[in-house]
C-alpha cells in the first residue's frame, strides 16, 4: 500500500491545534501506517515529542496574497502565510472545526458531538475517506519528555510548594461572554484561603483581572512552560477555553513530592453558562456549570454569542452580542447565564473533590498506607479463631422488639 504524505494546516486557534492532535492520533492508529503526517498550526510547542507526526520537506514564508502561486505552493492570505512544498507528493490540507459544524448549522447543539469530532469529519471529507475518522480517547494529546517530568514546577521553584490549582479569570477580548464576575472569583479564592493554593494564569495580551491571595503567573509562561505547569497542577478553575482543553489533554503528575498519589485524571471546575452546548467541550471528571435549556436564548444547546459588551478598540459585531447582559457592580457586565452561577455553586464543586477523598487540603500530612507483615497476619488469624462465636438474638427478619424488619431484595 502506497504511503500518503499529508501536511495539516490550521491557524484558527490554540484550541483547534489541540483538537487536531486527537484527530492525527486516531488517524495514525487506524490507518496502519498508511500516512506520513506533518502539521503547521498555531502553538507548535503543543506538538513537541508527538510520536504521530514526521518532518516533511516543506517550509512556510510570508505571503501577501497577491502574487501568483506555483504548482507546489499553497497560500493562506488571511494568515499571511504561504506553504512551499519541495516534495511534490505532499498533500496540503487546511482542516478546521467548521464544515458541517458551522454556526448556522445547529448540529453541535442537537447531537452528541464533541469539538474533537469536527476534525474527524473534516479530514475524512478532504482526504476522500470512505468513513469518518474513528475517535479514540475523547481528548487531545500532549506529550512531555521524561526530562520535563523530572523538572520541578515554576511554582515550586519560586515558592517551594507544589500542591496547587490553576485559575483563569478572563481571556481574549473577543470572548467576553465567557467572563464570570471577578468579584465572585475572588470570593471563591477567599473561601479556600489556607486550604488551596491558587495560581492565576493567562496570556499577557489578554484580559485577566487580577486576584488577591493567589500566586500571579499571568503573562509569565510561554506555551511549553504552561504545559509543564498544567502537568504539575492538581486542578483547574475557569471558563471553557484553551486551558480547560489543555487540562484534559495534559498527563497528570502521578505523585506529590511527599509520595501522596494523585487521581489519574485532572480535576476541573468549568464555569460555562450558555454560550455553547456543554457536550461540545466537556471531558471526563470535569464539573461543568452550564445553563443550557434554562434561558430562552440557549433553550436548545448554546446561543453562540461571543461578546457581552463592545470594547472601544474592537470592531462592532452586533450579531455576536449577548441578548441578556446583566450589570454587576459599577463597571461589570456579564451574561445572565453566568450571573445565574453563584459563588456557592463553584465552591461546592471544588469542595466535592476534597470531601470524596481524592484530593486533600494544604497542610494535611500524608501517611502512606501500612500493610501487615505475613507473620502479623498469621497471628491476627489465630486470635480471631480463639474468640467464641456470639449467639444470634431474635429471629431472622425481626428486631428483638418483635417489630418486622425489611430484608434487602436480591436482584438477578
Amino acid at each position: 500500500m502506497a504511503v500518503r504524505k499529508v501536511l495539516f494546516v490550521n491557524y484558527d486557534s490554540l484550541t483547534d491545534a489541540l483538537m487536531l492532535t486527537a484527530a492525527v492520533r486516531d488517524m495514525q492508529l487506524h490507518s496502519y501506517g498508511g500516512y506520513v503526517v506533518d502539521v503547521h498550526t498555531l502553538g507548535m510547542p503543543i506538538w513537541d515529542y508527538n510520536p504521530y507526526i514526521s518532518r516533511l520537506d516543506w517550509r512556510s514564508v510570508p505571503y501577501d496574497g497577491e502574487s501568483e502561486l506555483a504548482a507546489n505552493e499553497y497560500g493562506f492570505p488571511e494568515h499571511k502565510t504561504k506553504i512551499i512544498c519541495y516534495d511534490t507528493e505532499i498533500q496540503v490540507v487546511h482542516c478546521s472545526n467548521k464544515g458541517i459544524f458551522a454556526a448556522s448549522d445547529r448540529l453541535k447543539n442537537i447531537n452528541a458531538y464533541h469539538r474533537i469530532h469536527s476534525f474527524g469529519h473534516d479530514i475524512a471529507d478532504k482526504l476522500g475517506l470512505s468513513t469518518v475518522l474513528p475517535i479514540g480517547e475523547l481528548k487531545g494529546v500532549v506529550y512531555l519528555s521524561d526530562i520535563e517530568k523530572g523538572w520541578i514546577s515554576q511554582v515550586e521553584e519560586a515558592k517551594n510548594f507544589n500542591n496547587f490549582w490553576l485559575i483563569q479569570t478572563g481571556g481574549p477580548e473577543t470572548q467576553s461572554s465567557r467572563w464570570w464576575d471577578i468579584g465572585r472569583y475572588q470570593r471563591v479564592v477567599d473561601e479556600f484561603r489556607d486550604k488551596i493554593t491558587f495560581v492565576q494564569v493567562g496570556a499577557a495580551d489578554e484580559y485577566h483581572p487580577r486576584l488577591e491571595g493567589v500566586i500571579d503567573f499571568v503573562g509569565k509562561t510561554d506555551l511549553r512552560q504552561m504545559i509543564r505547569l498544567m502537568y504539575h497542577a492538581a486542578g483547574y478553575v475557569g471558563a471553557p477555553g484553551f486551558l480547560m482543553h489543555l487540562a484534559a489533554a495534559t498527563p497528570t503528575r502521578p505523585f506529590e513530592r511527599n509520595g501522596r498519589p494523585r487521581p489519574p485524571v485532572k480535576a476541573a471546575v468549568v464555569i460555562s453558562g450558555g454560550q455553547e452546548p456543554y457536550q461540545w467541550f466537556a471531558y471526563e471528571n470535569h464539573q461543568v456549570l452550564h445553563t443550557n435549556g434554562m434561558l430562552p436564548c440557549c433553550e436548545i444547546g448554546g446561543c453562540g454569542k461571543s461578546r457581552c459588551e463592545i470594547k472601544h478598540r474592537l470592531e462592532p459585531h452586533p450579531e455576536q452580542l449577548c441578548s441578556q447582559p446583566i450589570k454587576i457592580g459599577r463597571d461589570g457586565i456579564v451574561p445572565k447565564c453566568l450571573d445565574m452561577i453563584s459563588v456557592k455553586m463553584v465552591v461546592d464543586r471544588i469542595a466535592w473533590h476534597f470531601a470524596g477523598g481524592a484530593y486533600v487540603y494544604n497542610g494535611v500530612p500524608y501517611e502512606p498506607p501500612s500493610f501487615p507483615s505475613v507473620e502479623e497476619g498469621k497471628k491476627d488469624n489465630k486470635e480471631k479463631k480463639k474468640q467464641p462465636k456470639k449467639e444470634a438474638k431474635g429471629l431472622k427478619g425481626h428486631h428483638d422488639s418483635g417489630t418486622p424488619k425489611r430484608e434487602m431484595a436480591h436482584l438477578d
